[in-house]
């Protein structure tokens, strides 16, 4: 219950305290959080009032047939805008594109693997019905190996090209992922 306080002139004022407060009992403050999977699962929203990167962009259908395309630079200078005016560019073309969004958590084998499967489920569930069964579990290099072969497996089964954007691979650095 809280009381009303009479203040008047001064008078009735409670107290103050010359004591230092223990810096131990002041609550920390919150450490920055990692988005919701959920939201690092489609790219930023935004990207497309930003200046297109035009000696890259020409480039980039041209490589959509190949297996692995590496976007590298500095922070700041456009990769994530650039990964997502590809994937806009791609869907007209008969691709379907899965995004994730990495975050300093998924430095761990089995919460990577558990993003990767639910980036790829954003596109058709099938595709990694099978993988969502093993998911979590993989920790060991046996049962990682086997989720990433069964996630092959469905995509090479899905029928249609994807696209597979890891955005912020930087972040991790485990050797088993």
């Amino acid at each position: 219950q809280v009381l009303p306080q009479r203040i008047a002139k001064g008078r009735d004022r409670p107290a103050r305290s010359t004591a230092r407060p223990d810096r131990a009992a002041m609550p920390l403050l919150p450490a920055p959080s990692t988005p919701p999977l959920a939201a690092r699962l489609h790219p930023p929203r935004g990207t497309a009032r930003l200046v297109p990167r035009e000696a890259l962009m020409p480039r980039l259908p041209q490589a959509r047939h190949l297996r692995c395309v590496v976007v590298v630079g500095p922070s700041g200078c456009g990769k994530t805008t650039t990964l997502a005016a590809w994937r806009r560019a791609l869907m007209p073309l008969g691709f379907d594109a899965a995004w994730l969004s990495l975050a300093p958590q998924d430095d761990e084998p089995a919460l990577f693997l558990d993003a990767l499967v639910a980036a790829v489920a954003q596109v058709d569930p099938t595709i990694t019905a099978e993988a969502a069964l093993l998911g979590g579990r993989a920790v060991d290099g046996e049962g990682a190996e086997r989720l990433m072969v069964t996630i092959v497996r469905g995509v090479a089964a899905y029928g249609r090209p994807l696209l597979l954007v890891l955005d912020d691979l930087h972040l991790l650095a485990d050797a088993r992922i």
